[in-house]
C-alpha cells in the first residue's frame, strides 16, 4: 500500500518520523514550516517522507501492482 499524503499532530515530530522509517521504510524528503492564508506558519513544522518504492510514470493507480519497475 502506498500513502500519499498523512498529517499527523505529534508531541515529538522525530520520533514519529523515526516510526515510519523503521517500521515501513521511509525516508526523510524535507523539513519545512508550512505557510498559511495569513502568511504565517503560526509554529507548524512539518517533516516530508518519501515512501521505500519508487513511482513509475508510465503506471495509473489502478494497474499500479502490474507494472514494471
Amino acid at each position: 500500500m502506498r500513502l500519499d499524503h498523512i498529517a499527523y499532530r505529534v508531541k515529538d515530530r522525530a520520533k514519529t518520523a523515526q516510526f515510519f522509517i523503521e517500521a515501513f521504510g521511509y525516508k526523510i524528503q524535507t523539513e519545512f514550516e508550512p505557510k498559511f492564508s495569513d502568511g504565517t506558519s503560526q509554529g507548524v513544522k512539518c517533516i516530508a517522507l518519501e515512501p521505500p518504492e519508487k513511482w513509475n510514470d508510465k503506471c495509473t493507480w489502478k494497474n499500479k501492482l502490474l507494472c514494471d519497475e
